[in-house]
Parts: structure tokens; C-alpha cells; sequence
């Protein structure tokens, strides 16, 4: 069942035999009683018309208590035993039903997911196929025109051709008219919403993508899904590209990522340089902490003094990404001149995104030109805008971290740092370890 606080509103899910517990909200923690989501306001009126029985019967319980007292509690069997104290149960966490963690959502990913790696075979099974394949004859004869073969309607296939539906149509995803709106693009974000026809069980997701080849010099695009539930799980019924005002959509963010070709051939993603501030939800204190790291970074008077600085800034980890492009705006790029400053932000970014920026180089004795530097700047800015929001962590840094608790700052370092930095470091640590399992496991299916 769902369940709402009645202090901050944060939404959560227990299990049916938890209703009329205590919970504590893991957001506000307020501790509250758990009750459906819409029993609040009939518990109030049950409430309401008890009010008068509770009171009277309190001023009865009063009378009772001051007799025993009088007689001086000589019968303890009279004496109501002491209730047991109330259990207080976390309250779980905020569900995602319509954010790019929701199952609508991952649903329609796992279908690119799927056609990307030529995995026909996992499709059908998120394929409706009834609601598909009118979907598909629709579409068909529209693209026709007058010329157009009638559609069969659904009922009028037999039993085998209705089998293989879904099967023609996953091959379709993969290898035929589909592949270019499915198997040719991954998504990075995305979202879902009730469904603007109305239709009951079924929600509109919007995803965020990029094309799989580089080369293909592409600009990303938005696919809307039209996803219905079908036996707890989500399945396609509609797909197409989808233009919101008329025309191609860039990557999400408030910068415009371009595919560019360089001079030597090389195509890259450029995004737009800018100024990127916090996230909302970094502590002030860690802000603080991190706008002192980066200079002691980029002091080029220290040598190996700076080191533990930078192995810090690598150990926060994503809420140092946007002080640090920020940065790259700050430090003028001088052709022909090595900017070591450019290199350090470069390598610390490298370390905490696992990003590899193929061109950036800071001086030409390391085979730096400058359109080829300059790109490289950009290129951060591109990534930020196509994968930032969904970002975890390096996986590549999960096992250091796991290996020591002291994230490659010291002990003493550590100790030192305020509680609030201390949890924000192990929160993202977990989210790392999480998001470096999912990338294992998929690799793992990959190579299988």
C-alpha cells in the first residue's frame, strides 16, 4: 500500500499488514501512523463523531483512578496492565512512478537496451501485441496513402499469426523498419506521464537519447512511448520520434550538445561552455569544503603537497564535477602555451567521471592542437549535458574506496572533515558500489 506524511507529503510503500503502524518518514522524520493514502480524511470524520465517547469515557477512567486511590490501591488485580510501548517502522523510501528510476520508464530503456545489443530474443515479451500491431497497420496504411493494402484486423489473424507478432515485430526493432527509431539510439534520460488519450493502464514515456555511432553524426532526439501494464509489467503498444516544437530537440540541460567533425576526422560531442552551479541538494558545508580544495588544486607552487588535495576532490566525487567545469570558464586557454591548470581539472574530472575526452590535451608536446583543446573543453560540457543527471559514480573507483575507508585522504584528514561531508562521501560511495554492480552485470550479458 501507499502512504503519505501528513507533515511533508514524501510518498512511500509498505506492505497491507503495516497499515495503523508507527512509521518514521525517511524524509522529514516525522513519525506518524501508516494508513492508505485517502484514509486520512475518513479516520478524521470516524474521529470526529468518537470524539464525545472518548471524552466521556476519560472523565469515567478519572472517577475510577481517584477510587483507587482512595482505597488506597489495595487491589492490584483492579489495575490495568501497562500497554506494550509502539514499534516505530522506518517508512521506505520515495517511489519513482514516473521519474527515469520508474519501471514505466526502464521499461521502455530496456527495449533500446535490447535491440541495441541485436537481442531480439528478450523482446517480444515487452511487446503488447494486440495494441502493437494495430498500431503498426495504422502507421502503414497512413505512410501508404491511397494506395495502401487494407489492414487485417486483429481478430481476423489466426492463432499462429497472432504468435508471431510480437516476434516480427522485435525483428523489426533490431534489424528492419524500426532500427532507426530503437536498436540505433540510447537513451540517457527520460520520463513518464499519464497517458493523454486517457486510456486506462497505459502511460506515455519520453526518452532522451543519443545515437549509438558517433560517426553517424546525429543531433539527439526525444522517442515517446506509449507503455501499457499488462500482469505487472510494462509493454509497448506505440513508438515514434517525437519533436516538441517542430523540430529536432538537442540533449536535455540548458546547453545545446552538437556532433562536430574535426579537422582530422574525429567526431565529437560538443556541448556549450557556462557556468554550472551546485546541485540543490549539496550541503552547504561540503560547497564550502569543495570551493577550498580547488584552489589548493590548481596552486602550481606545490608539487606533491597537492596530491591529497586532489585525491579528496576524486573522493567526493560528483558534487565536485560542476565547481570544476565551472572552472574550465574561469582559466583562459592560451594557443601554443601548456596550461597545466587545464590539465590538472582535466584529470580530476577524467578520475571522477571515468569519461575518456580523447582530444583534450593542454600543451602540443603531448600532442595538444588547438582545435583539438578547445573541443576538449566542450566536450566536458557535452558530457555533462547528456549524462550528469543520471551519473553514480566512476565504477572504476568503487573497489579503492571499498579498500579504504579513508577515501585516500588519511585518517587524520578524514576525522576532520564535519559529519555532514563525511555522509555525503559515504552515501555516494553506496550509490558507486550500486551503479558498478549494474554495469558488471550488464557487461556480463553482454559477453554471454
Amino acid at each position: 500500500m501507499f502512504i503519505e506524511c501528513p507533515r511533508c507529503h514524501a510518498r512511500a510503500q509498505l506492505p497491507d499488514s503495516k497499515e495503523g503502524a508507527k512509521v518514521r518518514c525517511s524524509e522529514c522524520s516525522s513519525v506518524y501512523e501508516a494508513l492508505r493514502e485517502g484514509a486520512s480524511g475518513r479516520r478524521k470524520n470516524e474521529s470526529d463523531s468518537q470524539r464525545m465517547l472518548i471524552i466521556g469515557g476519560a472523565a469515567i477512567a478519572a472517577v475510577l483512578i481517584l477510587l483507587v486511590v482512595v482505597n488506597g490501591g489495595s487491589s492490584n488485580a483492579n489495575v490495568a496492565p501497562t500497554p506494550p510501548p509502539e514499534v516505530e517502522i522506518e517508512a521506505g523510501p520515495v517511489v519513482d512512478e514516473y521519474g527515469w528510476g520508474s519501471a514505466v520508464v526502464q521499461g521502455a530503456k530496456a527495449i533500446h537496451d535490447a535491440a541495441g545489443m541485436g537481442n531480439s530474443a528478450a523482446l517480444p515479451s515487452r511487446i503488447d501485441a494486440q495494441a502493437a500491431y494495430t498500431f503498426i497497420e495504422a502507421r502503414r496504411m497512413a505512410s501508404e496513402g491511397e494506395d495502401a493494402t487494407p489492414s487485417i484486423l486483429w481478430d481476423n489473424l489466426s492463432s499462429a499469426q497472432q504468435t508471431l507478432v510480437p516476434t516480427q515485430i522485435a525483428e523489426g526493432m533490431v534489424h528492419g523498419v524500426d532500427k532507426e527509431l530503437v536498436a540505433d539510439w540510447l537513451p540517457y534520460h527520460g520520463h513518464a506521464e499519464e497517458d493523454p488519450l486517457g486510456e486506462r493502464g497505459v502511460r506515455l514515456v519520453t526518452l532522451e537519447v543519443s545515437h549509438r555511432d558517433v560517426a553517424a553524426n546525429h543531433t539527439d532526439q526525444l522517442i515517446q512511448w506509449r507503455m501499457k501494464e499488462v500482469s505487472g509489467r510494462w509493454k509497448a503498444i506505440s513508438w515514434a520520434r517525437y519533436y516538441p516544437d517542430g523540430a529536432p530537440r538537442s540533449s536535455a540541460g540548458t546547453g545545446k550538445v552538437t556532433v562536430k567533425t574535426l579537422s582530422d576526422g574525429t567526431k565529437v560531442r560538443e556541448g556549450v561552455s557556462r557556468v554550472i552551479p551546485y546541485d540543490d541538494g549539496v550541503p552547504q558545508e561540503l560547497r564550502n569544503h569543495i570551493d577550498g580544495l580547488i584552489p589548493k588544486v590548481l596552486d602550481l607552487s606545490l608539487t606533491r603537497e597537492r596530491l591529497p588535495f586532489e585525491d579528496e576532490l576524486i573522493a567526493i566525487g560528483k558534487p565536485a564535477i560542476a565547481p570544476l567545469l565551472t572552472k574550465l570558464t574561469e582559466i583562459p586557454f592560451v594557443p601554443g602555451e601548456p596550461n597545466q591548470q587545464l590539465e590538472i581539472i582535466h584529470r580530476v574530472l577524467t578520475k571522477i567521471t571515468g569519461y575518456e575526452n580523447i582530444t583534450f590535451r593542454a600543451a602540443e608536446a603531448l600532442g595538444g592542437t588547438t582545435e583539438r583543446s578547445e573541443s576538449g573543453i566542450l566536450q566536458w560540457f557535452g558530457w555533462y549535458d547528456r549524462r550528469y543527471r543520471n551519473f553514480k559514480g566512476n565504477p572504476n573507483t568503487v573497489q579503492a574506496a571499498e579498500d579504504d575507508p579513508f577515501f585516500g585522504m588519511g585518517e587524520e584528514a578524514w576525522n576532520a572533515l564535519p559529519d555532514s561531508e563525511k555522509s555525503a562521501i559515504l552515501k555516494a560511495a553506496k550509490e558507486n558500489e550500486a551503479q558498478a554492480r549494474i554495469e558488471e552485470a550488464r557487461r556480463n550479458r553482454k559477453d554471454g
